[in-house]
């Protein structure tokens, strides 16, 4: 995969704080010199807890652990596993589309 730093994407997922309700995740590959890229995703419902990780699927994976426990506390829907999550796909990495917009970059 190609990581373009300063890479921005937003999705459209439940919310942590309260999985009855969508909220928007942004998300960006920042700058992290020769150690390689970071990841950022934070919540626009809660926009000061920016998680960054090396890894884009971990941020992912404490995100849909973290609406698993909260939609079982409330008893509404949204509990799933995280087992499979990609911080690649939901960054939009994956998409063909995407992919042969980041390769026509200079």
């Amino acid at each position: 995969y190609i990581y373009p730093i300063v890479f921005k994407a937003y999705r459209i997922h439940l919310s942590y704080k309260d999985p009855r309700r969508k909220t928007k995740y942004f998300m960006e590959i920042l700058d992290d010199g020769m150690k390689g890229p970071k990841y950022q995703v934070y919540a626009e419902d809660d926009k000061n807890n920016k998680m960054i990780h090396k890894s884009p699927t971990t941020p992912w994976q404490n995100i849909i652990d973290t609406i698993t426990e909260r939609a079982k506390e409330l008893n509404c829907d949204g509990a799933r596993t995280s087992n499979g999550t990609s911080g690649k796909r939901y960054l939009g990495l994956r998409d063909y589309m995407i992919m042969g917009i980041i390769e026509l970059m200079p």
